[in-house]
């Protein structure tokens, strides 16, 4: 018994370090030389509205998830290579903050998917292309009674996919 459960933790433990990376669906997508010289953006325009939620994963209001991606925009999505001033847009498209449920039953990982674009300020034309951007959280969490023991609090969870969606954002848009 003792051994199995040791087990158990061994196996746990291992997986959560298989996370996936949080990578953008295209890595190689971003502002040209001329254009990181010529525009310079801070903060987003942010759009939950039409997020769909995870029928599983906790609750999270429009307005609690715009507000910690504002925040995190606002911190790290400042660019000041140019003078011409141009608007980011995040629109989320999809959200899932794992559930004790079913951290408890299989584990799992919270998510946040969506598009950043750019547009320039003065004419509204948009700059390059619109990029999905998917987020997963701090990785895997281990299923049962271990994983609901570490799960953050919602507030917490959000912040840091918030963080994590717009620090990957950035790096996009600027090629890094």
């Amino acid at each position: 018994m003792i051994l199995r459960s040791a087990g158990a933790l061994i196996l746990a433990a291992s997986l959560a370090g298989c996370a996936a990376p949080n990578l953008s669906s295209a890595e190689d997508a971003g502002l040209t030389r001329e254009e990181r010289l010529t525009y310079g953006f801070s903060g987003a325009r942010v759009h939950t509205e039409n997020a769909a939620h995870s029928l599983i994963g906790r609750d999270v209001t429009a307005e609690e998830l715009s507000a910690a991606l504002e925040r995190a925009a606002d911190e790290y999505m400042v660019w000041t290579g140019g003078d011409r001033p141009a608007i980011v847009s995040i629109d989320i498209e999809a959200v899932n903050i794992i559930s004790a449920g079913q951290t408890m039953l299989v584990g799992g990982v919270s998510a946040l998917q969506g598009t950043v674009s750019m547009t320039d300020a003065e004419t509204g034309v948009q700059i390059g292309d619109a990029v999905t951007i998917i987020t997963r959280g701090d990785g895997y969490a281990p299923g049962g009674l271990l994983g609901v023991v570490t799960m953050r609090e919602t507030p917490l969870e959000v912040d840091a996919l918030a963080e994590q969606f717009v620090r990957q954002a950035r790096r996009v848009l600027l090629g890094g």
